[in-house]
């Protein structure tokens, strides 16, 4: 590794995973585009282009095909051959069979779904009704599957292997986020003290979001993972230069304005994450740092119930749970506020009548990737596909109990080959977790972001560390 290696290719690709979780910026609407259409994939796609024509001219770096038994890949590649075996069990058992909707007809026209609602198929785009559509939808979740682990977690090892490039990365993030997190305490404050809604969710669409904290982060369920996305990275830099100025301080005020954005999705994600703590950490601590977790998690736990308390948004969510449980009983009509988590609802009744009806090879192996989508076109009177928010929901409907369990390993396992001292692994453990607990409760490339680097930066130290001992 060259300490001094670093060009423009490689600093474009930093500002293209830098941009991808600021979903500010997304300048061309899903029904547009078919995908999310920000600055950082404009800028991912301008970085595979160019490392298309430097590998084709002969020059490096040229694109080299990343061996997927390699023990950092392995245990994702372990996940995605379980999820093609569901699909196989999903195709033969008819989770890939379209349908209408409940009614039988669907809407005229068809209708497609984003994740902000509905969009007739007059309003789509051609693009977006191809990768939208419930033949084509369900394909490409395997190429995101496989683009995500390629893109942010193998490439930054070739890229930006070299300490000038891992100095770079942190002095753009951290410049970028705390100006999003600046922005985001001013929209705030505006809102509480004149009732004034500065900075939109989105540029292609300039809807506000009310009281809740988001920054240049998109909605707050976007700004909840970007936030802990935040905290895990000061953890990440300290690592690397064996300092972060106020880092106690700023790990609490960015948890408090995480709680302030009011998501749903943040505090199930948040609460994912302890009891991963629980089941993969807090078992190999010894006793002082048992102690020590346990007294934080408790922590953390008080903090965020009592911001769900004081949030009439979450708690009406909460309210409705038992009605909304009676109405799938008894086959009537959702309450309008379950109406809008009905994507995040229907997998998980779909799973509990197999369990019910004694079917548990669903549950076991999953029925494969797109097939939540599928299952929630049955239900939508529309017709179409519409993804549920949380991933772990869709990780465990799609890939069953061995899929979630692989995915968990994918991320977990790896840590153990950097050769960390046992400070220093459980405290990855810890971030890792954290990080991985909210994803699971909102879908984000932040979990693939923070994997790769922190595969490049322990693997770089460790690497100078034996050339120096040599």
């Amino acid at each position: 590794m060259k300490e001094n290696s670093f060009n423009y290719l490689g600093k474009l690709y930093v500002w293209s995973i830098i941009f991808e979780p600021l979903l500010f910026f997304i300048v061309v609407g899903q029904d547009v585009s078919g995908v999310g259409g920000n600055i950082g994939r404009l800028l991912q796609m301008v970085v595979i282009l160019l490392l298309i024509l430097t590998t084709l001219v002969g020059k490096e770096p040229s694109l080299k095909v990343p061996n997927p038994f390699y023990y950092h890949f392995r245990w994702y590649s372990a996940y995605l051959f379980a999820s093609i075996l569901a699909a196989l069990y999903g195709i033969f058992s008819g989770a890939y069979e379209i349908s209408s909707g409940i009614t039988g007809e669907g809407a005229p026209g068809g209708v497609y779904f984003t994740g902000e609602g509905a969009v007739s198929s007059e309003d789509a785009s051609i693009l977006f009704r191809i990768l939208d559509s419930t033949w084509i939808r369900p394909l490409f979740e395997y190429f995101i599957a496989i683009y995500f682990f390629i893109y942010f977690v193998v490439l930054p090892q070739y890229l930006l292997n070299s300490r000038k490039a891992i100095n770079y990365f942190f002095k753009v993030f951290f410049g970028m986020f705390f100006l999003s997190f600046f922005v985001g305490l001013i929209d705030f404050l505006l809102v509480i003290t004149i009732n004034y809604e500065w900075i939109p969710r989105h540029l292609s669409d300039f809807k506000h979001v009310g009281l809740r904290f988001h920054g240049l982060a998109g909605e707050p369920r976007d700004a909840f993972v970007y936030l802990i996305f935040g905290i895990c990275l000061i953890f990440l830099k300290e690592k690397w230069t064996g300092s972060f100025k106020g880092k106690r301080f700023w790990f609490v005020t960015i948890f408090l304005a995480a709680l302030a954005t009011q998501s749903a999705s943040g505090f199930i994600g948040l609460f994912l994450a302890i009891i991963l703590m629980v089941i993969y950490l807090l078992p190999k601590l010894p006793m002082q740092s048992f102690l020590t977790m346990f007294a934080t998690l408790f922590m953390i736990s008080i903090l965020a119930v009592s911001a769900i308390m004081n949030s009439p948004r979450v708690l009406r969510y909460i309210e409705y749970v038992p009605i909304a449980i009676e109405a799938f009983q008894s086959g009537i009509d959702l309450p309008p506020i379950v109406e809008t988590q009905r994507n995040n609802i229907y997998p998980i009744w779909i799973r509990w009548q197999n369990l019910m009806e004694a079917n548990l090879l669903p549950l076991f192996i999953g029925t494969g990737l797109g097939t939540a989508s599928i299952a929630n076109g049955h239900f939508i009177a529309e017709g179409g596909t519409l993804n549920p928010h949380a991933n772990f929901i869709r990780i465990a409907f799609e890939g069953g109990v061995m899929g979630l369990l692989l995915y968990i390993a994918a991320f977990l396992k790896p840590l153990k080959f950097l050769k960390p001292s046992k400070q220093d692994f459980h405290q990855l453990m810890l971030f890792m977790l954290l990080i991985l607990g909210s994803s699971f409760g909102h879908r984000s490339s932040t979990l693939y972001i923070f994997f790769g680097l922190v595969l490049l930066v322990f693997n770089y130290k460790r690497s100078n560390l034996e050339v120096k001992k040599i």
